[in-house]
């Protein structure tokens, strides 16, 4: 499936659902076992793993954001995660709870074409993550287009975007009352996100 929809793939978004849940097996056929480029075996030679690679990130990124405007640090934040954590393309958005829903103030798209935002605040409603990771801040949610448990419209979202795993997370500024979520994603079900990969978002 392509990242980029064209117009009758954002128009199937608007149409109304009647279609049943296809069983995993289906979505395995269109979403083949992950082949991205950043799809590499992760070894961990010795000295290094996890809090290595953490180590790294956070060096990097001090750095950066000594010299770098939001939206130019956040890129770099999603280029440096990507050695940590292989995805295909990734969210980065900052907004404001309301009783109807998350009001975005900023957001940096990777690899997602710029119809991704409109597209989803038809379908915020269908999105379970919102709950997941606003209901208990600095917790990981993951989940997959293979999910008996989505919406036919949050699912048609995924495919239209040729997303098959979503990994995200969510803090809270104290000050600002503002939130910041990040959502990594992958064009193809297999190999999941791994609970180090979890750990370290």
């Amino acid at each position: 499936a392509s990242a980029t929809p064209g117009k009758s793939c954002l128009a199937a978004l608007q149409a109304p659902w009647h279609r049943p849940y296809e069983p995993s097996h289906s979505m395995s056929r269109m979403f083949p076992t992950y082949a991205s480029t950043n799809d590499q075996a992760q070894h961990h030679p010795q000295g290094s793993g996890p809090l290595h690679e953490l180590g790294q990130l956070l060096h990097g990124l001090y750095r950066s954001a000594q010299h770098s405007g939001v939206e130019a640090f956040e890129q770099t934040v999603l280029n440096q995660l990507s050695s940590c954590i292989p995805f295909d393309a990734a969210w980065i958005g900052r907004s404001t709870l309301t009783p109807a829903g998350p009001v975005m103030h900023h957001s940096t798209l990777h690899a997602l074409d710029n119809t991704y935002l409109n597209a989803w605040d038809r379908i915020r409603d269908h999105d379970p993550l919102v709950s997941s990771v606003t209901g208990e801040l600095g917790s990981v949610a993951a989940l997959s287009i293979a999910d008996p448990g989505l919406s036919d419209q949050f699912r048609a979202f995924l495919a239209c975007y040729g997303i098959a795993q979503v990994l995200c997370c969510a803090t809270c500024d104290p000050v600002l009352q503002t939130y910041l979520h990040v959502s990594l994603y992958r064009h193809a079900l297999k190999p999941a996100f791994s609970e180090t990969q979890r750990t370290l978002l």
